[in-house]
């Protein structure tokens, strides 16, 4: 399935080489070929691009082979601003990037490229594997044995490679922030990258993708009539009337075959010796024409678009009466197709099944056309499926003219008898699983725009997931990949918002991610101003822990160098019938701690770099200082809201001590995330809350303040992501009961932020009272 503007075939007047159907499962005649000999907008001088390429390894996942090959880029340093750091990257796919393909980097008007100039951000393009020519190639040749080392796992290793790769070549200081960028096969590569490598970018456009794999796609079909019947239900008749006559002459003999060959331009006679396969491959041909024309009906792609070539111009065609049948209005249709990509040399139209599986059964890589034709449906038999049949129902306009076992036969007659249809529905249930489809997909940070013209769009992600900053939506009245177009004044609204909306997204994807960066960078220089220092007095430290253990009559020697000993002793001293001083035993424990330790000795030894000076990796500080921050809470304003509501006393211990798998589960899995993919902490963090709070409401509490208790334990998880990631408090929420203060102030004196300490209880007449007052204290 092809992608944006890079589609349709040759520029007007270029002759193939060989005879080529106008579509091969989705992808149009000549595949990918950049762009226009006249672009809109300015193109990028040469001295800010670059025309290189890459070693790659040719198995990512082999131990038994070193060998290598080389991947084609390019690269436009023409807006890059080092101080933000950003870096677009426009994915391949299939087609080879070389000559006029460069477009989505070089001209300016390009969406990607009208972003990268607003947002500061250099721009690449890397042609996917085995697209490029023979020698950009991962072994120089298309055998079957050579193609099993075409899948979307090894073009995902690629990209991340690459990314690696630039950024130690162009990038070595910068810490760079990437977002992909890709359409169609590309844009689902630009998902599936997202979802399988989160720590590499900051977020993802996907645009018009088909994440949801799948064989027998005769929606293809459905959604082509709905857009001529939408433009034109008299049009969709006529349509419906020739396909039915056309088909009628096929099967009408030998001699009205003879007919049709001679009006309909065919450069060959029909296959007598196999008919059935010689007129599918016929009214595919016919059918391919219509498909054609509404992928890329409307978007301003080419010339070919810009020009009017779309629906609307082939139904004025059809609905006039005037230029004969409704047959000879089908031929007129495929003619106004044709005067923009010509189909042969003599322009004759191909209509050899035979001579369409001698060409692409080629393995030498003798030309772009072949090698990414057969690289392209080796795709579609293992991996993607997206066979564009008309099994519909015979109620369609194109009525059920091409069957699964049309393309499942190319399968075979191409790459060899293991790949039966049997085969390609259990490979691609494999992706489908493996990737989520579009039911379960799960990456983070990505936009999933369609068009309601674009036949592809009931393969694509329509779900929007608010907690994983996921959006999907049908853009009106436009076909595929519209948004990446350059834009027009004439577009439709409904066009311009949507390039908006990707626009919002990508600036706060950037903003996020900015903010961790700077976070990263000045981490080491400000260390001492905000995270304490490493001169933690050790003989004090030890002594006040030993006070810490014998307050809760434990032991606690080794409570600050493994937490998760901290965590099983605070559990502990929770205990049936989880009344309130269980939990005021705790808090007033940490409260002589920190009393023993002093304001000082509080920074110096549990601060970030404190931490680390113990010995402590940086991941585990960080979960010191959130478990810190949590009971904090706890024993703060979280307390107050529970020991305030005293049926939620019971609840809430009894969830903390007896639902601990589940928090913890969900713990891990934010901890593993924010590790991978740091840049989109905030996100991850709401998603700890909103686990913390479904955990403590569903518990013990379900029945008693469902509400109150689901704050506590998200507002818990709020305060531990946010000991590490200060800046996600702006964009993290709780609903928080009004009768609650806040955990942080703002002093009106100094304008600084700050943070309430521990107060000190103790329990009289089974009521907790404040022995020592919660103080403040500054950023």
């Amino acid at each position: 399935m092809p992608r944006v503007l890079l589609l349709l075939a040759l520029a007007f007047g270029y002759a193939l080489c060989h005879v080529s159907p106008p579509m091969v499962n989705g992808r149009p005649r000549g595949g990918l070929i950049g762009g226009d000999p006249d672009p809109e907008g300015p193109t990028t001088e040469d001295q800010y691009m670059v025309y290189s390429n890459i070693t790659q390894y040719v198995d990512h996942f082999s131990n038994n082979t070193s060998a290598t090959w080389l991947q084609r880029y390019q690269y436009n340093s023409k807006f890059y601003n080092k101080t933000v750091g950003y870096v677009f990257l426009m994915l391949g796919g299939e087609g080879a990037i070389e000559g006029s393909g460069d477009k989505w980097v070089r001209h300016e008007g390009e969406t990607m490229m009208v972003w990268a100039k607003e947002f500061g951000a250099a721009a690449f393009q890397v042609e996917h594997r085995f697209y490029g020519s023979k020698e950009f190639s991962p072994l120089g040749d298309q055998t079957t044995e050579s193609m099993k080392l075409l899948t979307i796992d090894q073009a995902l290793a690629d990209i991340k490679e690459f990314i690696n790769q630039m950024n130690k070549m162009y990038f070595p200081n910068d810490k760079p922030i990437w977002i992909t960028f890709g359409g169609s096969y590309p844009g689902s590569l630009s998902a599936w990258f997202r979802e399988t490598y989160p720590e590499m970018t900051a977020g993802a456009v996907s645009s018009s993708s088909a994440v949801h794999v799948f064989v027998d796609y005769y929606g293809y079909a459905i959604n082509t009539e709905k857009t001529y019947r939408t433009v034109s239900a008299p049009c969709a008749e006529v349509i419906r009337t020739a396909f039915a006559e056309i088909q009628r002459r096929a099967y009408n003999g030998a001699d009205a075959r003879t007919l049709l060959k001679g009006t309909f331009n065919l450069c060959d006679n029909f296959d007598e010796t196999n008919l059935s396969k010689s007129i599918q491959f016929f009214l595919q041909n016919i059918y391919g024409y219509f498909q054609g024309i509404n992928q890329y009906t409307g978007d301003n792609r080419n010339n070919a678009t810009r020009s009017g070539l779309g629906v609307p111009a082939a139904c004025d065609i059809l609905n006039n009466a005037k230029l004969g049948t409704e047959v000879d209005r089908v031929v007129a249709v495929m003619n106004l197709y044709d005067s923009w990509y010509k189909p042969s040399d003599s322009g004759c139209r191909p209509n050899s099944y035979a001579a369409f599986v001698k060409q692409y059964s080629n393995t030498t890589m003798p030309d772009d056309d072949t090698i990414s034709t057969r690289s392209w449906i080796w795709q579609t038999c293992t991996e993607l499926g997206y066979y564009q049949t008309t099994d519909g129902g015979n109620k369609g306009i194109f009525g059920s003219i091409v069957p699964l076992d049309f393309f499942a036969d190319q399968c075979i007659d191409l790459f060899g008898p293991e790949y039966t249809l049997d085969n390609t529905f259990k490979w691609i249930d494999q992706v489908r699983t493996k990737y989520g489809g579009a039911d379960a997909y799960r990456g983070t940070n990505v936009c999933f725009p369609n068009g309601s013209f674009d036949p592809w769009q009931d393969l694509g992600h329509k779900m929007n997931i608010t907690n994983n900053n996921v959006d999907s939506w049908l853009i009106d009245g436009t076909a595929h990949c519209a948004d990446m177009y350059p834009a027009r004044d004439s577009d439709k609204q409904s066009l311009k918002d949507a390039r908006q909306r990707i626009h919002d997204h990508l600036a706060r994807w950037l903003s996020d991610a900015q903010a961790i960066r700077q976070h990263s960078s000045a981490l080491c220089g400000v260390a001492v101003a905000q995270f304490g220092t490493d001169n933690c007095n050790q003989a004090q430290f030890l002594a006040c822990n030993s006070k810490l253990g014998d307050f809760w009559r434990t032991d606690t020697t080794t409570a600050w160098k493994d937490l998760a000993t901290l965590d099983r002793i605070t559990q502990s001293l929770i205990v049936s019938p989880y009344t309130i001083d269980s939990w005021v035993n705790v808090c007033n424990g940490f409260s002589a701690f920190y009393g023993c330790l002093g304001q000082a000795q509080i920074r110096n030894c549990l601060g970030t770099v404190g931490l680390v000076g113990s010995g402590l990796d940086l991941n585990t500080a960080y979960a010191y200082q959130g478990f810190i921050a949590d009971w904090d809470f706890k024993c703060g304003v979280g307390f107050w809201t529970m020991y305030e509501r005293k049926v939620l006393t019971t609840c809430v211990e009894s969830t903390y001590v007896n639902y601990q798998q589940e928090t913890a589960a969900a713990l891990t899995s934010y901890q593993t995330a924010i590790t991978q993919d740091p840049a989109n902490a905030c996100k991850y963090a709401q998603t700890l809350m909103n686990a913390w709070q479904n955990t403590y409401m569903k518990g013990p509490c379900r029945t008693v303040n469902p509400a109150q208790a689901g704050w506590i334990g998200c507002q818990s998880a709020r305060e531990y992501s946010n000991a590490q990631f200060r800046h996600c408090k702006h964009t993290t929420t709780c609903a928080s009961p009004s009768s609650v203060d806040a955990v942080t102030r703002v002093n009106a004196e100094t304008g600084k932020t700050e943070y309430e300490t521990l107060p000190f209880y103790e329990i009289v007449n089974d009521k907790a009272v404040i022995s020592q007052a919660a103080s403040w204290i500054s950023e």
